[in-house]
Order: structure tokens, then C-alpha cells, then sequence
């Protein structure tokens, strides 16, 4: 796994390494630490890390990413040496809300980090101060063989493979929106507005539509309101930081079944999709 650090070209936070002039090393005296679980999960764990490392780390400076073991478990530490983040930021890193995008740790990522971390049975913790910068340091526990089929990789097959339609203007919302649904073991497609969603409906069959309110040019209602047109039973749901001043008849016309306001966990949006999909879901 962490020699797919090696070359970061290939990593969405490459750009970020170049525009701060920053490395990033990855270090490991291990030959081999395997652990069980869902590889492109754990990647997106590791990237998700590394990426928030990369943008608070001060420029001119390097991020390391290092692999140890002890007796029980293999160590990954990912350190840089930005700003110390203060006690209550610590306190609400790995919180599943949306937040301002300046802030450490903005939006979800840290959040799934913690969920997938979580799922595979390991431990994420971070520590920071003004004179080491910030660690964090996930743990996998060591296994005696790895297995063809693991009790996580049997779950995410039982699910069968919805397709959402995920639209919303906010480059980081939407992402985040993306990678949840795909960890849980659904198929989307994400939108960044009306036009590019209704082309991307013509051009598919979607079991469930989840989209913004505010957007420019077309705006969720409207949105809503033509797929309903088309496709009058398929399940739509909102995400809206405006859901008290939402007229309650203009939403039923348009098909929208529930309204989400933000912030939101990331337990309310899988309630929220086994309440519309059903059993399908599950």
C-alpha cells in the first residue's frame, strides 16, 4: 500500500506539492504488512490523509508517511509540520459536519477517513503542537493470513448496487457526497448543476436522485421538478441549508420525497436512502 506513494504524480494533491513546493516521502523498513480488509477503501482512507496533510503543511516543507509495526498492529503516521491546531478543532477533527473550507480539516474527508478506519477494525488519532506539527497515526491490526473474501467485503457484495444521481454545485460537498456512497457500496454519478444532471439522467437509469436546493442557473427545485416530470417514481431527495424556508407544496409537486438540512451526519444520508430505496438498500 504505501508504495503507491512513490510516485505522486498520479494523486489528485500533486498540484498542491508544486504550488508550496512540498514533498512527500514515504518511509518503510517492512517487506510486507498485510492487513484484511477493502483495498480501495483503505487507499481512499490513506489518500484523504495525506491530501489534508498537503495542505496545511508550510511551504519549503516535507510530509512524511511512514509504516512501523509493533507486536499487535502496523502503524501508519502521516506528519507535517504546519500550524498546531488548537485543543477544540482536535476535538471535532473526525466529526462527520460540513464545515468552512479554510478550517483544518473542512468538510468530511477526515470523517470518512475515520469511518473506514473504523469499519476495518483499526484506530485513528491525531496529535499536533508548535513545535512537531500535527501526526496522525492510523492502526491495522495484524492478521495471520489474508483471506480471498473478508466479513467486510462479503457485506459490501450483499448490497445490491443502487445508482444515485448525486447533484450539487459545491465542489467539495459533491465529492464527499461521492466517496460515501461508493464506500457504502453504491454506484453514482455526480453533477456539478442542472443541465450537466438532466444529460447524465437522459443518459442513464438512477434509482435515487440526491441534490442541492441553491444552485446557479437551474436550481434543485427546478431540477426536481423535470426529472418528476419524466419519471415520476423515482425517489428525489434534497440537501438544502435553507429547509425552513421551503414552501412544503411547491417540494411535493416537484417529487422530492424528504428534505436534508446541513449540517448532516453521515448516518442520516444512509437512513435517509434505505427510507426511500427501501430494501434495496440494505
Amino acid at each position: 500500500m504505501i508504495k503507491e506513494f512513490d510516485d505522486i504524480k498520479n494523486h489528485k494533491w500533486f498540484e498542491k506539492t508544486k504550488n508550496n513546493n512540498i514533498r512527500v516521502k514515504a518511509i518503510s523498513e517492512l517487506h510486507n504488512a498485510p492487513i484484511q480488509g477493502i483495498y480501495n477503501d483503505i487507499s481512499l482512507a490513506l489518500h484523504n490523509v495525506v491530501e489534508n496533510a498537503v495542505e496545511h503543511a508550510q511551504p519549503n516543507s516535507s510530509v512524511m508517511i511512514i509504516l512501523d509495526e509493533n507486536k499487535t498492529h502496523f502503524e501508519i503516521t502521516v506528519h507535517n509540520s504546519g500550524s498546531k491546531i488548537n485543543q477544540s478543532e482536535l476535538k471535532r477533527i473526525f466529526y462527520p459536519f460540513f464545515t468552512k473550507k479554510e478550517s483544518y480539516g473542512a468538510g468530511m474527508g477526515l470523517s470518512i477517513v475515520h469511518g473506514i478506519v473504523t469499519r476495518h477494525g483499526g484506530k485513528i488519532s491525531v496529535t499536533s503542537s508548535d513545535d512537531n506539527g500535527t501526526t496522525f497515526k492510523i492502526e491495522f491490526l495484524k492478521v495471520d493470513a489474508i483471506e480471498d473474501e473478508s466479513d467486510i467485503s462479503r457485506r459490501i457484495k450483499t448490497v445490491k448496487q443502487l445508482k444515485i444521481l448525486v447533484v450539487d454545485d459545491d465542489d467539495q460537498i459533491r465529492e464527499v457526497l461521492t466517496d460515501m456512497l461508493m464506500i457504502d457500496g453504491y454506484e453514482t454519478v455526480a453533477c456539478e448543476d442542472g443541465p450537466s444532471a438532466l444529460k447524465a439522467f437522459a443518459e442513464n437509469e438512477f434509482d435515487l436522485v440526491i441534490t442541492d436546493l441553491g444552485m446557479p442557473g437551474m436550481s434543485g427545485l427546478e431540477l426536481s421538478g423535470e426529472i418528476h416530470s419524466q419519471k415520476p417514481n423515482l425517489p428525489i431527495a434534497m440537501i438544502t441549508g435553507w429547509g425552513t424556508q421551503l414552501n412544503h407544496d411547491e417540494v411535493a409537486l416537484n417529487g422530492i420525497k424528504t428534505v436534508m438540512s446541513k449540517p448532516f451526519h453521515l448516518k442520516d444520508i444512509k437512513a435517509m436512502i434505505i427510507e426511500l430505496v427501501g430494501a434495496r438498500a440494505s
